[in-house]
C-alpha cells in the first residue's frame, strides 16, 4: 500500500487498520464463520507497508478470497464516512 517512510500513507493506513480491525473479525469470524482464526493487521517491513486479512480455515481459498474481497468492497463505502468522521476526531486529540 505504499512507502512506509511516507507520513501521509503511514497514518492513512494505520487509521484504515484500526476501523476494519473489529468489523474484520465480526463479519468474516462471527457472521460469515470462515474460520476458527480471523486476524487483520498492518505489515511494515522492507520499506513498504501494507494491510493484511489471515483466515484458518477449511473452506477453499478461492471461497475464502471471495468473501474478504466482499466484506474489504462493503467496508470501502462504510469506511470513507467512518474515515472523515474519525480523522476529525483524531485531530482534535493530536
Amino acid at each position: 500500500m505504499g512507502d512506509a517512510s511516507d507520513d501521509e500513507n503511514r497514518v492513512t493506513l494505520s487509521l484504515f487498520g484500526q476501523l476494519v480491525h473489529e468489523p474484520c473479525f465480526d463479519t468474516l469470524r462471527t457472521h460469515e464463520q470462515l474460520g476458527y482464526m480471523v486476524f487483520s493487521s498492518i505489515v511494515r517491513t522492507g520499506g513498504l507497508q501494507g494491510f493484511r486479512i489471515i483466515v484458518q480455515s477449511e473452506r477453499s481459498a478461492l471461497y475464502l478470497e471471495t468473501r474478504i474481497e466482499a466484506f474489504l468492497l462493503e467496508m470501502e463505502v462504510k469506511n470513507y464516512f467512518y474515515f472523515i468522521f474519525y480523522l476529525g476526531f483524531y485531530i482534535v486529540y493530536l
